[in-house]
């Protein structure tokens, strides 16, 4: 039976997006059914399928996809078909104009020579040839001049089509872009039972999809400031579906995960135990023995080797090229790399049949003679190329059996130059990418690595990881803390597969804001602005670029860290030009003690602030009083015309010793004066780095 889907509902993750696509059925025969459902993308991921009958008493028995190959040939949309005549007519158009250039160049440099002439011809001779030839290539030069002054014009005009045809390109849908031809992933679901089921769903993922958080802040001033924050997103998918009218959710955990509780590993005090066994056994003896029928009928383009000596023959026959430097005397082994060692390799005879000459048999390491555990080879010499070092022990056990005793028991020492055991990385061990060579390989009857295929998303995973937003947005996954969380986008979301940043509104929310006005006198002259409010949503702030709009303008625009539930956030406005500040310090130094052994600064600050505003404005005053770690310097906060705390500056991650913070209240169009005091003491015989008037 085949149905319609939609899709409806779609999670992009941090990475990869979960599409859910819905079918409405009503009443179904009785028994076993196969829902059939065609058009689904083939960048479905085929092990992430999952159908369910909500509302229904019908079981489901199986899920099975297959790519779906069209009979018709494959042809890309009217977009795209337009967009590659444009261009080619362009290419057309620069070609032509490129060829008429040079013409143009090689007529404008010829050079006449009359005395070329032959001998017995008359100078009058020469000298009309001489003009006719020259009148002829004017001729021909200005016909190429008006030809490129033509097409100069048609090239400009190519290009405005171009651009045309491209921007109508990038706007069009998927299915619009995809055209006929392409091949679909078809999914049969099979179910059993009897009665009517209201709907059938259909979950799975596609890879190549991620998003980025961002802000607005519109912030009204007045007696009364407001702030309405705007959650945004951008968010970009390559999966080959537009999403067109879904419900759109955000989330930052990652699409895989492997929730399963991690094993403690024994540990075992006492004798050493046997290595646990492998998942690999030994080649059988005789294993080339299988195929001499085989080389006795085969043509000698299929036998072993052959393809190897085509290749030096053509090679010989080349231009000879240097010699490559020679190879490390401790090069190296790395059982990754015995793929393609094992073309020269066989594996070294050894009187137990073990380790070595299992992996020498059964992962590729004979050559033509003999594989078994007894044929005789020496091990090649290492690639130029390899590093020299410490690859060898990090992926094999070197072991030599060295048993100590008497008599007829003790084991020969091994040759200096016997290869040691080797131990397969586990990568050998997953039996699914192994592959038997066939008959005409070196390595035939011996498991090898499968090449990796290319990615089957034809690059398009790669594109959205690599894609540059327009804006300074950061990864979720940077800014998600310890824990993840789920985001509901406001309304109907649209997304085209096309792989540009889109925006879609996640919500709004109104957020009690208060203007804050600050001032560090001693750093800069001038009073800041700063919004400050708290978390409008039931849910944390990811890490991203706000922009604030104060009044209906745009103010600035910034970036926030992550702000938890109930986090307040600040945002700078700018510089208050309305009210102003100045700093006057005044210093004066004295002695004191028994014979004037000590000197004593004394610092007096004096701030001014004068507002023009038409409404009272508190101002928050930032200032510090120095400190000593010094046991003979003492600093004294001697008095303040108004009473400060103390502010160490953690809320901006910048701790601060001795600071020191006032908050001083300014009427309309009013002023005030802070005047604070505090007085350094240290001997005589000392004084501060750069003169003891340090203000």
């Amino acid at each position: 039976m085949l149905v319609a889907t939609r899709i409806t509902k779609v999670t992009v993750h941090a990475r990869g997006a979960l599409v859910t696509r819905e079918a409405e059925l009503g009443e179904l025969a009785d028994g076993a059914l196969d829902l059939e459902v065609e058009g689904v993308t083939p960048l479905c991921e085929p092990g992430s399928l999952r159908a369910a009958l909500p509302g229904s008493g019908r079981e489901i028995l199986a899920v099975h996809s297959a790519l779906a190959v069209p009979a018709l040939p494959a042809r890309v949309g009217e977009p795209l078909e337009r967009l590659r005549a444009a261009e080619l007519a362009l290419a057309r158009l620069e070609a032509e104009h490129a060829r008429l250039g040079s013409h143009a160049a090689e007529l404008a440099g010829l050079e006449l020579k009359p005395y070329l002439r032959a001998p017995n011809a008359t100078l009058a001779e020469r000298a009309a040839e001489t003009l006719a030839t020259a009148a002829a290539a004017e001729e021909v030069l200005a016909g190429v001049h008006a030809r490129l002054s033509a097409l100069e014009a048609e090239l400009e005009q190519a290009r405005h089509a171009r651009d045309a045809e491209r921007l109508a390109a990038d706007q069009a849908t998927s299915a619009e872009r995809m055209g006929q031809g392409h091949p679909t992933r078809r999914i049969v679901v099979r179910t059993a039972g009897s009665g009517a089921a209201p709907r059938l769903e259909l979950t799975y993922v596609v890879w190549p999809a991620r998003w980025w958080p961002l802000y607005v802040l519109r912030v009204t001033s007045g007696d009364a400031p407001r702030g309405t924050l705007l959650h945004e997103a951008l968010v970009a998918q390559l999966g080959g579906e537009d999403w067109s009218g879904v419900e759109l959710m955000l989330a930052t955990s990652d699409l895989v995960y492997d929730a399963r509780l991690p094993e403690l590993a024994s540990l075992r005090l006492g004798r050493a135990q046997p290595p646990a066994r492998r998942g690999y056994r030994p080649a059988e003896p005789g294993l080339e023995r299988m195929f001499a029928g085989h080389d006795r009928g085969a043509p000698p383009d299929l036998l072993p080797g052959a393809h190897e000596k085509r290749a030096l023959e053509q090679h010989t026959t080349e231009k000879p090229r240097p010699a490559p430097p020679p190879a490390p005397e401790a090069a190296p082994y790395d059982v990754d790399d015995m793929v393609e060692l094992s073309a020269q390799a066989t594996p070294p005879p050894r009187k137990s049949g073990g380790l070595l000459a299992g992996i020498g048999g059964l992962f590729g390491g004979g050559g033509g003679g003999g594989g078994g555990v007894g044929a005789p080879a020496s091990m090649p010499p290492m690639p130029a190329s390899a590093p020299a070092g410490g690859r060898m022990m990090k992926t094999m056990s070197m072991s030599v059996d060295r048993r100590g005793g008497d008599g007829d028991d003790e084991a020969p020492e091994p040759e200096a130059d016997a290869p040691a055991a080797l131990e397969p990385s586990d990568a050998w061990l997953e039996f699914d990418a192994l592959v038997m060579a066939g008959a005409g390989d070196r390595r035939r009857g011996r498991l090898l690595r499968a090449p990796q295929p290319a990615g089957g998303d034809g690059g398009a995973r790669s594109r959205i990881e690599s894609l540059a937003p327009p804006v300074s947005v950061q990864d979720p996954l940077i800014s998600r803390g310890l824990f993840d969380h789920r985001y509901s986008a406001a309304g109907a979301a649209q997304v085209p597969s096309d792989g540009a940043p889109h925006r879609v509104s996640v919500g709004v929310a109104e957020a009690p804001c208060r203007v804050r006005y600050l001032s560090v006198p001693r750093e800069a002259p001038e009073v800041y602005r700063e919004a400050a409010f708290q978390n409008p949503f039931d849910a944390p702030l990811l890490a991203g670029p706000v922009d604030v709009v104060l009044d209906g303008t745009l103010l600035a625009s910034a970036d926030i860290p992550r702000i938890d539930r109930g986090g307040e956030l600040a945002v700078g406005l700018g510089v208050e030009e309305r009210i102003r500040v100045a700093r006057n310090p005044r210093v004066r130094e004295d002695t004191a003690g028994l014979l004037g052994g000590q000197t004593v600064v004394t610092h007096t600050v004096s701030v001014e602030l004068r507002s023009a505003l038409a409404r009272p404005v508190s101002v928050e005053l930032l200032d510090r009083v120095p400190v000593t770690d010094h046991d003979d310097v003492s600093i004294e906060l001697v008095r303040e015309s108004q009473p400060g705390e103390k502010y160490e500056q953690t809320e901006r991650a910048r701790p601060l010793r001795g600071g020191r913070r006032w908050r001083i209240e300014l009427g309309a169009a009013g002023s005030a004066t802070l005047e604070t005091e505090y007085r350094v003491s240290l001997p005589s015989k000392m004084e501060v780095v750069g003169g003891n008037r340090r203000e």
